[in-house]
């Protein structure tokens, strides 16, 4: 028993070693004294060191709830006090924005970057196309924002006025009010993209949603079927059950920021086309190192779920999506 007991202090006391290294490789300094005190207690010969010195005796579930108590100290320390932003340092969100602000320098078309008031923050929306144009809203992928429309705007601008939204809670120029405070379900997701646009005066609009956006959109047909023309999904989540491996995935790249996993975990978010990841991998090492730690995964649609969704829809699944996204 003992000897189990000191396999699982040293196993531990390496994984904490390790959240050292990433939290030094972030600038984290104070998250990092934190969790470098909680290897120390977990590693056996400190525990020893500890005893033998000053004769106090720490057990093992002691050690352990004080490590998990300076772990969870380190994660609150990465937040950098700032209950609004999703950004772990003001340095990291201006970075961000230097991306986001080089992008929209590609635009292909006059563009309108406006900002709506809503009942939980902010909402950036990037306008372009006529005036007198149908209006389409673009809803994107999670990780992503407005900008990762740029390929395709061009095109639909050439009829359609659209709207690309940046996901609040996530990357982008929308901003939370309160980092508590975000929607819960797809039917408060739905009264939220309705507030925006109300804003615009839009009523009925085509809709097209890639990946946690195709999600947002299915949402939004089934509370609002009148407020959606037609529907297009490229990749959505929902229809498939999320697994814990996106999940794991995602937070080993956040707390191990080792260059060879943001690679492995970068190729498996955006594929393996060149064009894609010269387009997007700098945005995406950007969240994966600048970002707290957050997942927010969609719920499966039931069948009869998806069966209320009345309008004329559009899915594309499969391995083409990147290109057909890119071509279209």
């Amino acid at each position: 028993m003992k000897a189990l007991a000191a396999a699982i202090g040293w196993i531990a006391g390496l994984l904490f070693v390790l959240l050292v290294f990433s939290m030094l490789m972030l600038k984290n300094w104070l998250a990092a004294i934190f969790l470098f005190v909680a290897a120390l207690l977990l590693v056996p010969p400190v525990a020893e060191w500890i005893q033998s010195r000053m004769g106090v005796r720490i057990r093992g579930w002691a050690r352990g709830l004080i490590a998990l108590a300076l772990l969870a100290v380190s994660l609150v320390s990465l937040m950098g006090g700032d209950e609004t932003s999703v950004y772990l340092t003001p340095e990291a969100e201006a970075a961000h924005m230097a991306i986001y602000d080089a992008k929209l320098a590609k635009w292909p078309v006059p563009y309108e970057s406006v900002m709506v008031d809503t009942s939980y923050g902010t909402v950036h929306v990037l306008v372009s196309g006529p005036d007198d144009g149908p209006p389409m809203m673009l809803l994107n992928a999670s990780g992503m924002s407005g900008w990762s429309w740029l390929p395709n705007v061009g095109p639909l601008n050439q009829v359609y006025r659209t709207y690309a939204i940046d996901t609040l809670g996530e990357a982008g120029k929308s901003r939370l009010d309160d980092l508590e405070n975000t929607p819960v379900d797809g039917k408060a997701w739905t009264e939220l993209l309705i507030e925006v646009t109300e804003y615009f005066g839009i009523h009925r609009s085509e809709v097209v949603g890639a990946s946690y956006g195709g999600y947002l959109a299915t949402n939004y047909a089934r509370y609002a079927p009148e407020r959606v023309q037609s529907l297009a999904l490229l990749g959505p989540m929902g229809l498939t059950p999320a697994t814990g491996k996106t999940v794991a995935r995602i937070m080993i790249a956040q707390l191990f920021p080792l260059p060879w996993i943001q690679n492995w975990v970068g190729q498996w978010a955006l594929g393996d086309d060149p064009d894609v990841q010269a387009e997007a991998g700098e945005w995406f090492q950007t969240i994966v190192t600048g970002m707290f730690p957050k997942v927010s995964m969609p719920v499966t649609f039931l069948p009869q779920e998806l069966q209320e969704v009345q309008a004329p829809t559009l899915l594309i699944l499969g391995t083409l999506v990147a290109s057909v996204m890119s071509t279209s």
